[in-house]
């Protein structure tokens, strides 16, 4: 084969392979080709439904019902849907300090509608010289025997009722309030721990010290027990 010939035949080899090679590694557009694989798209999993949250506790006072209790000497509002039982006899200590609230006959109690929380107040005297102090130390021995009532300092913070200075304090089960005014500690309690409403049971225990008010003449007195 002459060489112009030759040389001819090489490049047409060459063409034809270069072609070849371009093919193979060209991604595919047409029919009948090796499509290029699409992703694999993962579902994503849905969205966790959020936990339902606790109704928030109305504390505003303003709509709340009176209710006085010449009994114990105070008067004192309470929400107007829940339900009040009145005291129908004296509280006495130590006897009482063991009875839960609602279920207590020496309490004026007050029980929310739906039965899950609920508030009792009272009074008693006590003897004089008596510390409000040592008066809330001597409770917390008898009613509250799952708390360390040794150290109630960290547990109390300052309270106010009808301008009467006292003690608010956040037992383990319950939170309660405790005021001494001329030998008599007047109480409100809350059965249930600080944490269990939104907002705190503080501040509802709060408001109903907002609304109570000590009665000119101090309890019945038929209704005063001997001082404790």
């Amino acid at each position: 084969m002459p060489i112009p010939m030759r040389l001819v035949a090489a490049i047409a080899v060459i063409v034809v392979a270069g072609a070849a090679a371009f093919s193979l590694f060209k991604p595919s557009s047409g029919a009948g080709g090796l499509s290029t694989p699409s992703p694999t798209v993962t579902p994503s999993a849905p969205a966790p439904s959020p936990s339902p949250q606790p109704t928030p506790f109305l504390i505003g006072s303003a709509t709340w019902t009176s209710y006085t209790s010449t009994r114990y000497g105070f008067s004192i509002s309470h929400p107007a849907d829940w339900t009040v039982t009145p005291a129908t006899r004296a509280w006495g200590f130590p006897a009482d300090a063991t009875v839960y609230g609602p279920r207590n006959a020496g309490t004026e109690n007050f029980v929310a509608a739906n039965n899950d929380i609920a508030a009792s107040a009272w009074s008693v005297a006590v003897q004089p010289g008596t510390t409000a102090d040592a008066w809330i130390q001597a409770y917390c021995l008898k009613a509250e025997s799952g708390d360390p009532c040794s150290a109630l300092a960290n547990q109390t913070v300052a309270a106010t009722m009808d301008g009467h200075a006292g003690s608010l304090v956040s037992f383990k089960e319950d939170t309660q309030a405790f005021f001494l005014v001329q030998d008599r500690i007047y109480v409100v309690a809350i059965w249930r721990p600080a944490d269990y409403i939104p907002g705190g049971v503080p501040r509802l225990l709060e408001a109903y010290l907002a609304t109570m008010h000590l009665l000119p003449g101090g309890p019945a007195p038929s209704a005063s027990p001997r001082p404790s």
